[in-house]
């Protein structure tokens, strides 16, 4: 399944020369092991861009119009802020938590263009995380996400592989997991039927 999300995220990440020219998006992200290089940094697989990360995003995750870019970058300081995982947003208050993920939601029901990239990053604060209360929180929002809208018709089966992998892997996940797939098929079937 890694394989497979990297492959289609290479595909529709914001420049195909980026992974080998070293500009890829996210480069200057800290890395999945928590350090940050000084000066330059090197160049990040999909692999690795696709890995948790504190550090926010410095423009979309995927290939975006420049104005929905900017609004991806703001998403993804949403979902860090709603995780704890932002500085300063450890103890935010669950008005403050819901607000924010009403933000998120709205982005996502109003601009179509940008679920994908809001499950991306979703899928990237799932990955990989240290913390298991963030990790828990990132998949709560996945779930909420999931029975809100669905995930582009490209981007569908390879959601719900990589969730089903995660229910299969890890524990904790399981019900947030399990939560998710059945959110996600939900809200499949309910666009088919108003199309």
């Amino acid at each position: 399944t890694a394989g497979k999300l990297t492959q289609l995220f290479k595909t529709k990440m914001l420049s195909r020369t980026s992974l080998s020219s070293g500009a890829s998006p996210a480069s200057t992200a800290k890395s999945p092991n928590g350090t940050s290089g000084g000066g330059v940094a090197a160049p990040l697989s999909a692999d690795e861009l696709l890995q948790w990360s504190n550090e926010p995003v410095p423009t979309s995750l995927l290939r975006l119009a420049p104005e929905h870019a900017a609004r991806a970058v703001k998403m993804f300081l949403g979902i860090l802020r709603y995780c704890g995982d932002a500085p300063g947003s450890e103890q935010i208050s669950q008005a403050q938590a819901i607000e924010t993920a009403q933000k998120l939601l709205h982005q996502g029901l109003k601009r179509p263009e940008l679920r994908d990239e809001l499950y991306m990053q979703l899928v990237k604060q799932t990955r990989g995380n240290p913390s298991s209360g963030s990790r828990s929180k990132a998949w709560g929002l996945f779930n909420l996400v999931s029975a809100s809208m669905p995930p582009s018709k490209d981007f569908t089966g390879l959601i719900s592989e990589y969730v089903h992998s995660a229910v299969q892997v890890r524990g904790m996940t399981g019900s947030h997991g399990r939560g998710s797939i059945h959110a996600m098929r939900l809200s499949v079937k309910l666009t088919l039927a108003a199309a």
